[in-house]
């Protein structure tokens, strides 16, 4: 078994979504092997569709939609898989 390691550093969170899904659709093409994205992105909350403002006490102004998922914190030294 071959996998791609890439070591991308600190890289904003939307941005590295986009590197995401373009080595998704690239593998899904067979255009490459699995790969693993090591990186670090500064800290974000994501509220999904089923969350309410209600439920976060966060400004206006921190708050945006990113992703389809519940209430989540990533902070820095967190492992997504």
């Amino acid at each position: 078994m071959h996998i791609n390691l890439l070591h991308l550093g600190r890289v904003p969170y939307l941005e590295v979504m986009t590197i995401q899904q373009e080595v998704v659709t690239a593998g899904k093409q067979g255009l490459i092997d699995d790969t693993l994205l090591l990186l670090e992105h500064p800290p974000v909350l994501t509220v999904g569709r089923n969350a309410h403002r209600s439920n976060l006490l966060a400004s206006d102004e921190l708050l945006r939609p990113l992703r389809n998922h519940r209430q989540a914190s990533h902070q820095p030294a967190t492992r997504s898989f």
